[in-house]
């Protein structure tokens, strides 16, 4: 009941317009109630709702966007809704509502949640990047983010090693949201870019860490495998692939995961979340032979890392 009247108080903000107003800065609930011709009683109720939600933040009478609400862009901005209300015609057919692992639908709609996915890893980035004692077991480093998107692994690291340097690759529109983060960080003159298709794109140089951040479960097994060979040779005598990914977690949060799957399948064609066993073998095809996996608990608990060299 709680979870679907919360679902409910945001459509109904959003069929309202009323998350619109705040476009233009902060409003009072009878602001906003005589701009829309709404009941001011119950639009306060709906406001209230709405904070408590993390989506709006209140002083006094006077509401603004949260960073949460801000975010909120592309198709996050109805919750996935357009992806679930295909969900039954899926299940009767299988085919999926877009096919994101397709270089023109991908270029598209990547560039309209990168900024949401930054927001929702940073936290993740962070504690991924301790765990690695980035700049200081790990530093100097030459690094590759490939499917870099707004760049918060690779960029991450350069905030915390000022040694390291950072090439980015993914399609061209992504990478410009890519370098305003450089720049915003203060890292652009540590950074260079690649556009295109890793799997299209002839790379000459060696690195010492290749990330592939949110990649793997859009792919299929055999383009996995495709893509860690093609990695392996890009990697210095002791360089290393870090793969950052939805990949189960032992204490097991099998809702969360059932639900990204399937979002996942409603959105690709061969996308899926596999399991750890499975992508130490795609690794292991790959001629890889050490493999260490790590839970990683920041906040979304989504996100696991896997260390292969």
């Amino acid at each position: 009941m709680t979870i679907n009247g919360s679902v409910h108080i945001f459509n109904a903000a959003r069929e309202l317009k009323i998350l619109h107003v705040f476009a233009k800065g902060p409003k009072t609930s009878l602001e906003i109630a005589t701009e829309l011709d709404l009941n001011h009683g119950i639009l306060r109720l709906l406001l209230d709702g709405l904070v408590e939600l993390k989506l709006l933040e209140k002083s006094n009478d006077l509401y603004w966007a949260s960073p949460t609400l801000l975010l909120l862009k592309g198709s996050y901005e109805n919750l996935g809704t357009s992806y679930w209300e295909h969900l039954p015609e899926f299940v009767r057919t299988g085919v999926p509502l877009v096919q994101m692992n397709e270089k023109t639908v991908a270029e598209k709609e990547y560039v309209g949640q990168v900024e949401s996915l930054e927001w929702m890893m940073s936290a993740t980035a962070f504690e991924a990047i301790d765990l690695l004692e980035i700049g200081r077991r790990r530093k100097g480093l030459k690094i590759l983010d490939i499917g870099a998107g707004s760049g918060i692994w690779s960029l991450t690291m350069l905030i915390k090693d000022s040694g390291a340097k950072a090439t980015l690759l993914d399609f061209g529109e992504v990478l410009k949201v890519a370098k305003i983060k450089a720049r915003e960080k203060n890292v652009q003159n540590r950074t260079s870019w690649i556009e295109g298709d890793f799997f299209e794109t002839p790379i000459s140089e060696t690195y010492d860490l290749v990330i592939v951040g949110n990649v793997l479960h859009i792919q299929s097994y055999d383009k996995n495998i495709e893509l860690f060979k093609k990695i392996r040779s890009l990697l210095s005598p002791n360089g290393e692939i870090l793969i950052f990914d939805l990949i189960p977690r032992r204490d097991g949060n099998n809702l969360m995961r059932i639900l990204y799957e399937l979002g996942l399948r409603i959105r690709t064609k061969s996308g899926k979340v596999y399991k750890r066993h499975e992508i130490k073998n795609m690794l292991t095809v790959a001629g890889y032979s050490r493999f260490d996996f790590y839970d990683l608990d920041a906040t979304p608990k989504l996100i696991g890392l896997c260390i292969a060299k």
